[in-house]
């Protein structure tokens, strides 16, 4: 009883926990001579650390918060000098030789290596005569998602898919998945706004059979709101398009159904241009796509997926999907 009432007392002591962290949570040594895996390895310690004691008491949960805040920003400071850096030296504007600029571009590099997983000194640029160029590598980095939260830069840094939680996924030439949000993300278009669309992102390490590209209309004629699938592409296995296919057949009648995509609709920048307006002007049908999972994904941002849009759980996804299913089957035995 002495025993649990003393541990009491050094847990809720603010100076003790503060000291208790920085002997076992802080990160500041992690880029003292590391290379990019080596980095990774202590990272995924360090913030894996920092979740189990912000687990411990509000005091533990707070001052621990404030740890993965600067281990977040310390990343994203990297990343974006990374960018800068990088262009700056394919632009000529670095001072020094080429082995100089490759050096100085190379400091900035380990975050980045360690979150996306990239050799990025190796696969990111190319010689081209007396200077360097962009490969497709650093494309991808420049369009892949920045982490928002400690837990999906956990997700980044050890490898793990957003939706299935798979280690190590098998991906093709491709960085990851692309996702598209149905209304968040940065805004892109010309200088006159003649035409502004919001930017997606590859996703790190997160299987692309996940991700689908789905299309959500208004109909003007019938005062309703809908959505289907936008494409079905050929080189990927059916098996998810399927299942997308069956739920919108399901959910199509529930009352749920059309005022959550009357809320995406709502949600949507006024800037933005719809995909198509098949009657001219604001009454006409409007649409656009969104490249969205079924289940939700370890991600902080909501309406990632069916199942965020909807406000459904796992297990009623599921039945939607499998009477689906049915209803299809049943169709083809009535033809």
């Amino acid at each position: 009883m002495a025993a649990a009432v003393v541990m009491g007392e050094v847990f809720e002591n603010e100076d003790l926990v503060k000291l208790i962290l920085r002997k076992t949570a802080n990160w500041s040594f992690l880029m003292s001579g590391a290379a990019a895996d080596t980095l990774r390895i202590r990272a995924v310690e360090r913030a894996r650390l920092c979740l189990t004691l912000a687990t411990v008491n509000w005091l533990f949960f707070r001052l621990t918060k404030g740890f993965a805040q600067s281990m977040m920003q310390a990343f994203r400071e990297d990343a974006l000098a990374f960018r800068d850096l990088a262009f700056a030296m394919c632009d000529k504007a670095l001072p020094g030789s080429i082995q100089e600029q490759l050096a100085t571009v190379r400091e900035r590099s380990l975050w980045p290596a360690a979150v996306y997983g990239t050799s990025l000194m190796e696969d990111a640029f190319c010689r081209v005569d007396n200077s360097v160029a962009f490969t497709q590598e650093f494309q991808f980095l420049l369009s892949s998602r920045m982490p928002t939260h400690i837990v999906e830069m956990l997700d980044m840094l050890e490898r793990r898919c957003v939706c299935c939680n798979a280690y190590n996924v098998k991906v093709t030439n491709k960085p990851g998945a692309w996702g598209l949000h149905p209304y968040a993300g940065p805004l892109r278009g010309d200088a006159n706004d003649t035409y502004v669309y919001l930017q997606g992102s590859w996703l790190p390490h997160t299987c692309e059979s996940h991700f689908v590209e789905v299309l959500f209309f208004r109909n003007a004629e019938l005062q309703q709101f809908d959505m289907h699938m936008y494409n079905n592409y050929a080189d990927r296995v059916p098996g998810e398009e399927i299942r997308f296919n069956h739920f919108i057949r399901a959910a199509r009648g529930q009352f749920w159904f059309r005022p959550n995509i009357a809320r995406l609709f709502d949600e949507r920048n006024p800037r933005l241009r719809f995909v198509d307006s098949h009657h001219g002007g604001g009454g006409g049908d409007c649409q656009f796509v969104a490249s969205i999972c079924m289940y939700a994904p370890r991600m902080e941002l909501t309406d990632w997926s069916l199942q965020s849009i909807f406000g459904l759980t796992r297990a009623c996804v599921t039945a939607m999907v499998r009477r689906g299913s049915a209803m299809a089957r049943e169709e083809r035995l009535l033809k």
